[in-house]
């Protein structure tokens, strides 16, 4: 038997409360009447409280006899700057669906899928409070809806790492579908923003906060007037310290597109660099100190001494060359500074919120940005390998979507840069290459994946994944 068919098998003889319960069900499969006698929202409680987690579900007039669960993605703890808005605890059962933008859901709702989704329990790196509560809900709905006959996980961001998490328990979904996920897991990607927040601080940004002894709110107040620095040399590309910069963002290997900015122009590709910095500073400091607070002491660790040599030197050549003397200060500073040591109990304790063995159960269908400022593309190539190495390969395809040479600053790029930046019908398409590979147990082809996914989408099928920066 084949490990996608071992992985069915369990996933059918399933022994939790809910399986037994529904033991007739599961043995004779979903009937044709199972999917005509679906209830509406009317008869059942589409929205409500699970555990102290929103939820929502919204069905389709035709049921495919699929429920697609949806993890949303990082919600900050806190009032965020500059409006610092309540945080947001809302359910969301399809990307955009909360804050009014349907058209995704509704795409597959037509389609005949069933759509779920809750908030968390706890906002931040809630990585665990997002498992469970994708295991509620899919218990609630066969429990007090019907027995769907595949259960599809897919979500964004930080919901990336919880549907490839979800993917890694057995017996519990047949597909899942990580969007741009944060698929290294915690500490690689903490390391990294501490990487870029301490070779900013070191060279021009020598008031920018690591640690936030006083709190969240000081934090912020701390990071206005660095993050003012960093929008005030990016309107003048002659500033001197932008070549500063650009070394920063080639030792982190930023991408040089982002949603705004295509990087054809060194200034675009200025304004690029510098997005990244500034969403790698903020991610380092504030996303930082929520976390640190969940695994008890700073479990980020990061070296200034291997900064330059993480410089590819025809790279660090052409940015010596428009702005002589980088090279000299980036090596005087960077060699002086202390390094940032990781609690190495928090560390240890920061493996265990969310990061991957991995061990797929089902098939996983990951998609990502070439030029994704927030969660590098290298994510994708750190859970690739993972997968690999556990032997189970033939459960994982690929879509990398890259972005044109050039795009307008407004609206910016159409797909392929730009954090989550995929169209509708991408998103669609991929839900829908992914359920075909769980009914036919065919592995999507690269050319079978271009026509799912749309001739618009960006996917290169030729894209090679980089390595992660650095790992020590």
């Amino acid at each position: 038997m084949s490990v996608l068919g071992s992985a069915r098998t369990g996933k059918a003889l399933r022994t939790s409360a809910v399986g037994l319960a529904l033991a007739g069900l599961v043995l004779t499969g979903c009937s044709t009447n199972q999917l005509e006698d679906l209830p509406t929202c009317i008869d059942v409680e589409c929205t409500g409280v699970l555990n102290g987690a929103a939820y929502e579900i919204v069905l389709p007039e035709d049921w495919n006899g699929t429920l697609l669960l949806y993890s949303h993605g990082y919600r900050s703890a806190y009032p965020t700057p500059p409006e610092f808005e309540p945080v947001d605890s809302s359910a969301e059962p399809a990307p955009g669906w909360a804050s009014g933008n349907k058209s995704v859901g509704e795409a597959l709702l037509a389609e005949g899928f069933a759509l779920a989704g809750s908030a968390y329990s706890a906002n931040g790196w809630a990585v665990s409070e997002g498992v469970a509560a994708g295991q509620d809900l899919i218990a609630f709905f066969t429990e007090n809806i019907a027995e769907p006959r595949s259960v599809l996980a897919w979500g964004d961001s930080l919901g990336g790492l919880i549907t490839a998490n979800l993917a890694e328990i057995p017996d519990l979904l047949d597909g899942a579908a990580p969007f741009c996920g944060v698929l290294a897991g915690p500490n690689l990607n903490f390391d990294l923003a501490v990487d870029v927040t301490l070779a900013a601080k070191l060279t021009v940004l020598p008031e920018l906060p690591l640690d936030l002894p006083g709190g969240y709110e000081d934090a912020v107040r701390a990071l206005e007037p660095s993050l003012r620095t960093l929008l005030e040399i990016a309107e003048n590309d002659d500033d001197p310290r932008a070549g500063v910069l650009l070394a920063i963002g080639a030792m982190a290997e930023a991408p040089d597109q982002t949603r705004t900015f295509d990087g054809a122009t060194p200034s675009s590709r200025l304004s690029a660099v510098i997005e990244g910095i500034v969403t790698a500073i903020t991610f380092g400091t504030l996303a930082r100190y929520e976390f640190d607070q969940r695994v008890g002491g700073s479990a980020a660790s990061s070296d200034p001494a291997t900064f330059l040599d993480r410089i590819d030197p025809a790279e660090l050549a052409e940015i010596e060359d428009r702005f002589p003397g980088t090279a000299e200060i980036i090596d005087v500073a960077w060699s002086a500074g202390a390094p940032v040591v990781a609690d190495e109990a928090a560390r240890t304790g920061a493996i265990e919120l969310g990061t991957l063995t991995g061990e797929l159960q089902v098939p996983v269908l990951s998609l990502h940005t070439a030029a994704d400022p927030l969660v590098i593309v290298a994510n994708q190539t750190v859970f690739t390998e993972a997968v690999a190495a556990r032997g189970f390969e033939d459960l994982l395809a690929t879509g990398i979507t890259v972005a044109p040479g050039t795009y307008p600053q407004d609206p910016g790029a159409p797909y392929g840069a730009g954090h989550c930046n995929f169209t509708d019908a991408t998103r669609v398409g991929a839900i829908k290459a992914l359920s075909e590979w769980v009914e036919t147990d065919a592995t999507p082809t690269a050319e079978g994946l271009s026509a799912a996914l749309g001739s618009g989408s960006g996917f290169d099928p030729r894209f090679a994944l980089p390595p992660w920066p650095f790992q020590p």
